[in-house]
Parts: C-alpha cells; structure tokens; sequence
C-alpha cells in the first residue's frame, strides 16, 4: 500500500465495509459500482481481494463535446526526486510519482485541421484542454502550426512533453516545460528535410551518451516511386532550432540519395551496410510505425541500452511507388535499428510473411520491455486466389530475445472464429511482461467490409510474453460498442469507415497499470468523442507491483466524490485563477425510477450567471471577458431511438441547469449534438425537453456548498427503456455567449467551456445490480 501513498492524496478515498465488493458491467472488465456483498451476486460481480481480474475505471470523457480521432496517451511515469508534491518531500530515496496523463486527438477537419491537446493530474480521471493550443496558438496568433497527425512523448528525466504535428510540408516540434499547458514551437522539427511528410513518431532518451535525445522518425513521400524513412534528432533536448543542424540529424535527402543512388529502381540499399537515414530510397516501404528506445534496467544478453528501434512493412513493390512495381504479397515484416543514437543504421527481418497474408492494416508497432526482448505486432488479414483481400483479420505478434537478430514465429492472439480485430497497440514492463489494446469486432468479416459488425474495445495481457504460444488473457474495457459498421484500414485511401482514424493507443503509470484511451464515434452525428480507461485493479506488467486502486476511485453507490477548488477557470492561461466556487463540484450522485433519471450535485457555492461571470474576471491583454452564464449537470451515452424533438440513434446526452442573461433559469435535458458552428470543431447541447429542479442551490439565500437536484424522462430523450447510462459524468461548464472564436487561434470555440467534471460512473438500472 505504500506504493499508493503519494497517489491516495489525489483521490478521495472511500471507506468500505470488509463484505462490500465491485460489481462490473456485465460481460466486461469495466467498474459498475463499489456495492455491498447483499447486492451485488448479479452477473458481473467479483471479489474485490482478486488479482486475477483486471479492472477498469468506468470511461472518461477525455472532452465533454470536441470531436477527435487516432488518440494518443501518454503517462509521465518517470520520478521527481527534488521538490515537493502534495505536500511531500521528492528524494533519489523517496521519489514522488505524479503519473500525469496527457492525450493528443486530431479533428482532422479542413484545413489547417486541428490538433487538441489535454492533460490530467488526477490520473485521468477528468481531463483538460491546454491553456494555449500547440497546433493553433493558443490566446496569441499564429504560434506553431498544425495538420493534423499528431504523437507525443515525455521527457524521462525533464518531464517535458514533446508533442508533434503534421501540416504535410513539415513537422512541428511543440515543447512544454509546464505539464502540457503551454507549448513552445518549432516550424522545422523536420529539420532539413523537405518533402511531403506523412505520420511522424518521436521518442526520447535523455540520459543518452551524445546527450539529452529526442528523436523523430517520418515518411518523406516527396518522391512516390521510392521514399525514405528520415530520421530527426535534437541532442538538446528538444531546443529550438536543434532539429535543423545538419550535424544533430545526419540523415536529410542528399545522404538518401547517396546512400541508394537506384533511385527506385533497384530496390532498398543492402539491410547489412550502414546508412545515414533508417531506410534509404526503398520503392517497397509501405508504412512505418514508432521509435522506440531499449530504456533496459536488467542485464542480460537481450538488453542493449539506448538502442533505437523503428519497425516498417515491405511488400514486394507497392502501388504508392508510381506504378514502377506491383504491390502485393509476400510481405516483409523490418525493423531499423541504430546503436550510436541515431547516426547510422541497419535493417533486419522480423518475418517473411506466406502469400496469402496481408498485415497492411495501418502501422506495425512495437514495444521493448525491461530486459531488452523485443515485441513486434500487426493486424494481418488473407487474401483470396482473385487477389482480394477478404474475411477475418486478426492480430498477431512475434518476440526477439537477441535484439532483433532473430525473431519467433507469428502467434496469433485472436484466433478464435466469428471476430475480427483491428489497430493493435503493445506496452512492455518486466521482461515477459506485456500489455495490448485492439478494436474486436462480433464478425469475421474483412473490417472495410463489416457493415454489419459492432465493435468494442479491448485490452489483452501475458505475464508470460517470452512464449510460442498465445499467452494473453482478454477483457473488454468499453461499456458499450464504440462503433458499428466498418472500419477502413486503408488511411487516406479509405472511401468511408475512417471516423476512427487509423490507430489507438496504451501507456503504462509507474506501478505497471495500464491507461488507455479510444474513439468512440456510436452516436447520431457519427464524430467521434475521446474516451480514457483507467486499470485500477488486476495484474501489472511489473513483478511484485500490486494494483490496489479500485477501493480508492472515488465511486460508490452510483456517486462520484471530487476534490474542492479544482475548477478550470478562463484566466487560468495567465497565470490567475479567479474564485470560482460556484462551479466547483464537490459531488456528483444519480438515481433513477422507472422512467425518471435524478442527478444531485453538490456545489461549493451557489450557482448563477453572475457568479460564473466572476471567474472570468481576470483576462490576457486584448481578450475580452466572455463568460455570461453557466450550466450545471451531467453528461452521458445510452442507446436510443428517436426524442421528442425528432433527432434518432445512440447518443450523447445531458441533463443540467442553466442560468444565462436573456433568459429565465431553467432545467432542460436534450443530446450533446448541435455543432459549434462556424467553426465545427465540436459538439454543443441541444434542448429537447425541460427538467424538474429541487435542492437548495436555488433556494433564497441558499448555503455554501449547497445541493443541486435535476429530474427528467430518458423516454423523452428517446433512450430504450432498459438501457444502461454510460460514462455518466458531472459537469459544470462556462457559457461564453458566441459561436466561434478567433479563427486559428484557440480562444474557446463553441458556447460552453470546461470548468470543473467528476470522474464518470456507469448506471445499468435501479439499485446497484446489472
């Protein structure tokens, strides 16, 4: 327990009787309720002293209405050991560990397209945007831009995020030295390569011999017929300007050619010669998946400390080569490797694969544990005797336990029938000790063709990785389907199926447990929404690491405790951070009879459109007071048909009052679906029917904290009758009173703006049984 000591401040622990155990969502790995042992024998219940089952947090809303897509999560897992957190003393004998969450999305809509960025210090529990965007600059104008595409990484020493973009003439390097709330940009992270980029990765290595190392590796597409897999470095740790020295990134256009001067002709330059760029001129590179860094802490003939890794796909010529060649099976499964941080590199074979194999379902990815032993995976589908790629895609993996000199044979880990699955992502610990996410769908139908296929997602684990067989125990962590219908797995060629993007991915905190976040478009306007799920219990990918967290999530009979003064408020980018009290959820608890669902908040103060206004009162020079009003409530997802005022299909909805100037204070409940228009960069609420309010917020002269209780019809709303209420979550929001915002810039677009949300709880039905 100890492990948990500096974690347990940021949670309100809940004090549970010895007879009380976790009930979850049935048919899934997800936390329903913290309930007693009289009410929880339903299906789906399990003993809270088993560390067999790995347990998720019900799905956070990582944003209550922005559309996103291909999410990327990242834990800041590395010690502090100076200064104080939460009070306590950070030492090299007593390190502090804030396992701070930070996730990028694409919007992917138009063009420049936007790129959001959140962080959590609560272990993801709720989340929020970036005071200053690092794609569209925040409150100042034209600060970095961006495209679309992004990835990220954490210093493991200097806890500085490096978060990239691609606007596809070049990649931006975003520093930020504050925990992800400010960004520093850098127009040449591509350093001097030019070209048409396309889908950058980065890592970093901070203790690396030539000094503190981030490294990006990018497809120059420039020429079809034959590109390059280029390779940034910054040796200063991400300074500006740093990735454009020709003496920190040895690899540009001009060695390429040097390097393969058969331009397309004669296929890729020798595996076994050394070259500047991780792969030279290769007519048959198709995709290219993330840097990865051997970070091994345990000696062994596996371990090669600092060694970067790249894995890539070639497939005997390629139709993105201009027509120079066929592409087409077998395919090759590679890896890049360099052991002098960057400057030279060579090529190995991970797998040779049969011709009937088609494993160009979007990026290989690969993941290097502890020891050094190397996990390689990819989605691969068949293709029939017509040439057609057809019917069940499953995901597979192959290990190396000799640095990529010799690999396994592929193990399939979704061999069962009837499925298919998609955009797997691995995460190492100890060695053995592995972690995975994928989409699975209920069909075995080819994913572009799945019209018919309702997918979840999934999290996979083996504590015994280094084995020829499919060592991996499975459980669903999305409490419901987070989309229907096909998925293309083809990027930019895809005609429809791409409201995913083409990936998703998993990190690790410092105790082993695993974080995730996904796309979740199972709604009637089909964007997608960003959902994070927290494993709170089960088994680590460290050894003698236990997972303990479950009893101190902060729910517990369909209620959801928060912390006092974590409001979000408007001016906090400029360093002030106004009272806001009114917005401040202190509590969030849900009831619900037959056809009424019931939310009470507990606020820390009245809430009115006054008091929202104070919290705006402070603001940068040339942005105007915006805030008018404020909007007090819940939000959640539920199957549904068509409401009252005729909007049809699964959705977001909510439930909250509202007090604005121009109108009288009201309770009204409706679905988060109206868009942000002009600028379409998200979701807003739309009315459907009014609600009833009790509580003593309102009452005359109403007490510090007070209570706030909204009643409304889920008939009226259209939900099902019987279906679950899914990442139900409080939320208390600014209403600014305009449309859109500065174009380019990040002064908040829409009408509504985060100040404080709960963690999520899922509510299946009355009491505390599925």
């Amino acid at each position: 327990m100890a492990l948990f000591a500096l974690l347990a401040v940021v949670i309100p622990a809940v004090a549970f009787g010895d007879a009380e155990v976790p009930v979850l969502v049935p048919g899934t790995g997800v936390l329903l309720d913290q309930s007693s042992a009289t009410t929880s024998g339903g299906t789906g219940s399990t003993s809270s002293t088993s560390t067999m089952t790995n347990i998720f947090a019900p799905p956070a809303y990582v944003d209550y209405k922005r559309a996103g897509t291909e999410p990327v999560v990242t834990v800041d897992r590395y010690p502090y050991t100076s200064g104080t957190y939460r009070g306590q003393s950070c030492s090299m004998s007593a390190p502090c560990y804030k396992d701070a969450v930070y996730v990028d999305s694409t919007e992917g809509f138009g063009y420049p397209a936007y790129d959001f960025f959140w962080s959590s210090q609560n272990l993801g529990q709720s989340f929020h945007l970036a005071h200053n965007d690092p794609t569209l600059g925040g409150r100042a104008i034209a600060q970095g831009r961006g495209g679309g595409d992004g990835y990220q990484a954490v210093g493991d020493v200097s806890h500085k995020v490096f978060f990239i973009d691609l606007p596809a003439t070049g990649v931006t390097m975003n520093v930020s030295s504050d925990g992800g709330e400010t960004f520093a940009p850098d127009e040449f992270g591509a350093g001097l390569n030019s070209g048409f980029d396309d889908r950058q990765w980065d890592a970093t290595d901070e203790t690396a011999s030539l000094g503190p190392s981030v490294y990006m590796n990018v497809n120059d597409d420039l020429d079809l017929a034959a590109p390059t897999i280029v390779l940034n470095r910054s040796l200063t740790d991400g300074a500006l300007g740093s990735f454009i020295d020709a003496g920190q990134s040895p690899c540009n256009k001009a060695s390429a050619i040097a390097d393969n001067p058969t331009l397309g002709v004669g296929g890729a330059v020798a595996d076994t010669k050394p070259t500047a760029c991780p792969d030279p001129i290769d007519p048959t590179l198709s995709v290219a998946g993330p840097i990865v860094v051997d970070k091994s802490t345990v000696a062994g003939p596996s371990s090669h400390p600092h060694r970067l890794y790249i894995p890539f796909l070639r497939c005997t010529g390629d139709a993105e080569t201009g027509g120079l060649v066929t592409c087409g099976a077998p395919y090759r499964l590679y890896i890049a490797r360099s052991d002098d941080g960057g400057t030279t590199w060579t090529r190995r074979l991970v797998k040779l694969l049969g011709p009937t194999a088609y494993p160009r379902n979007i990026f290989v990815q690969m993941t290097v544990d502890k020891g050094g032993n190397l996990y390689y995976d990819w989605a691969q589908s068949q293709v029939d005797s017509s040439g057609t790629t057809s019917g069940e895609t499953d995901i597979y993996y192959a290990y190396s336990t000799s640095g990529g000199d010799s690999w396994s044979s592929p193990i399939n880990l979704t061999q069962e029938t009837g499925d298919s699955a998609v955009f797997p992502w691995m995460v190492a610990g100890d060695p053995g000790q592995v972690d995975l996410v994928y989409y699975k769908a209920n069909t075995g139908d080819y994913p572009p063709n799945a019209t018919q296929a309702v997918w979840n997602v999934y999290f996979s684990q083996s504590q015994n990785a280094l084995n020829p067989g499919p060592n991996f125990k499975s459980v669903q962590i999305s409490d419901h389907p987070n989309h229907v219908g096909p998925i293309c797995t083809s990027g930019l060629g895809c005609s429809g199926g791409r409201t995913l993007g083409d990936f998703f991915t998993m990190d690790i905190d410092h105790l082993g447990a695993a974080n995730v976040v996904w796309a979740d478009d199972n709604n009637s306007r089909r964007r997608a929404f960003i959902k994070f799920g927290r494993q709170l219990a089960g088994n680590s990918v460290f050894k003698n690491t236990p997972l303990t967290l479950m009893n101190d999530w902060p729910i517990h009979d369909h209620a959801a405790a928060d912390p006092t003064g974590d409001t979000i408020t408007p001016a906090a980018f400029a360093g002030t951070s106004p009272s806001c009290s009114s917005l401040d959820i202190l509590k969030l608890e849900s009831g619900r009879s037959g056809d009424l669902l019931s939310v009470n908040l507990t606020l820390a103060a009245p809430p009115t459109a006054v008091a929202a206004a104070v919290c705006d009162s402070t603001t940068a020079p040339n942005v105007p007071s915006v805030v008018d009003g404020g909007f007090w409530g819940a939000e959640w997802w539920s199957s549904a048909g068509t409401d009252a005022g005729g909007s049809t299909g699964n959705d977001n909805f909510y439930l909250a009052y509202i007090d604005q100037p121009g109108s009288m204070p009201r309770v009204e409940a409706g679905r988060l679906n109206r868009s942000s228009f002009p600028s379409l960069t998200g979701n807003e609420p739309r009315f459907v029917e009014p609600g009833t309010l009790g509580g003593t917020c309102t009452q005359p002269l109403a007490p510090s904290p007070c209570t706030l209780t909204l009643t409304a019809s889920l008939s009226g709303l259209g939900i099902k009758s019987g279906a679950g209420l899914y990442s139900l979550s409080g939320e208390a929001l600014y209403i600014t009173g305009r449309a859109s915002g500065v174009p380019f810039t990040n002064v908040e677009q829409g009408y509504t703006s985060l100040g404080d949300t709960t963690a999520a709880i899922d509510y299946n039905g009355t009491g505390t049984t599925p």
